[in-house]
This record gives C-alpha cells, structure tokens and sequence, in this order.
C-alpha cells in the first residue's frame, strides 16, 4: 500500500510539472481522482515536441503548395495543349472549306465559260447566217465524239482531248480534290 500511494505522489509530481497542478485524469487504479480541464490538455499537446509539430505544418504547407501548384500547371498545360488543338482543327476546317471553295468557284466559272460558248456559238451560226457546222448531226449523233469533248472542255481542255492531259489547270483540282476529300 505505501509502494503504491509513493507510486501516486510520484505521478502527481510529473503532472505538476506538465499541467501547473496536482490534478490528475486517471489513476493507475481506473478510478478518476480530478478531471484536467480540457485547455490545460490542448496546451500540453501544443507544447510538447514543438520543433516536430512545426516541421510537420512547414511540411503539409510545402505539399499543400507543391500539389496546388502542379494542378495549376497541368491545368495550364492542357488547357495550351486544348487551345493549340483547336487551332490548328480551325485552321485545317478552314484551309479545306477555301479550297472547296475555290475549286467550286473554278468549276462554275469553267461550266458557265462553257456554257456561255456554247450558246454564243449556236446564236452565231444559227441565228446570224453564219456557216453550218461541218459535221452534220446524223454523224454528230452517231459519233461520241462530242460527248468527250463536252466532257474534256468541261474539265479544263481546249482543243481536244487529249490537251487536258498537258493542261496543268486540271491537274491541279485534281489534287485539290483529292486533298480535300482525304
């Protein structure tokens, strides 16, 4: 019994140095003796071991910064990598639609060119007395020469057929048309 109530003196000591008071939460019995006010308990906690408990702040503030400014970064990143991506889709959309375009606006001129021939020489010679073609339309008919021809002029040709092979004009929509459509 002395052993144990020296055993209790001892702790009230330790306490007394911790809290500034003889009061203590628990005695090694189980039984409560006096209860510590809980700020006096914060305060201890606070207190004890300082440098690590200021190391462990600096340390969550550092990740906390270091992850904060990572996220802003690979935010930044693909946000760049989202705006450069739409550019350059916007681009290519309108490098194709300008090609489409010119190569619809070539192939109107060319049919209305054609057209507009066509029509200036059938008001020629029919119209104005003019000399009758040479061919007459029975052989015209028979022949699927004008059907090519009406098909190589249509494309770019001059003279013949075979023009629009060395005609660079076609050539060139053609790739256009090739490009634009892959």
């Amino acid at each position: 019994m002395n052993s144990e109530k020296g055993k209790l003196r001892h702790q009230n000591r330790k306490v007394k140095a911790i809290f500034g008071t003889r009061d203590l939460l628990f005695s090694f019995n189980g039984t409560i003796k006096e209860q510590v006010p809980p700020f006096k308990v914060l305060i201890a906690l606070l207190s004890f071991n300082n440098t690590m408990e200021l190391m462990g702040r600096q340390s969550f503030i550092g990740a906390y910064y270091y992850y904060y400014y990572y996220y802003y970064y690979y935010y930044y990143y693909y946000y760049y990598y989202y705006y450069y991506y739409y550019y350059y889709y916007y681009y290519y959309y309108y490098y194709y639609y300008y090609y489409y375009y010119y190569y619809y606006y070539y192939y109107y001129y060319y049919y209305y060119y054609y057209y507009y021939y066509y029509y200036y020489y059938y008001y020629y010679f029919y119209y104005l007395g003019g000399r009758p073609p040479t061919r007459t339309p029975a052989r015209l008919s028979r022949s699927a020469r004008p059907r090519k021809m009406f098909l190589c002029r249509l494309l770019g040709a001059r003279a013949s057929c075979f023009g629009f092979i060395k005609d660079v004009r076609i050539w060139i929509g053609i790739i256009v048309l090739f490009l634009g459509t892959h």
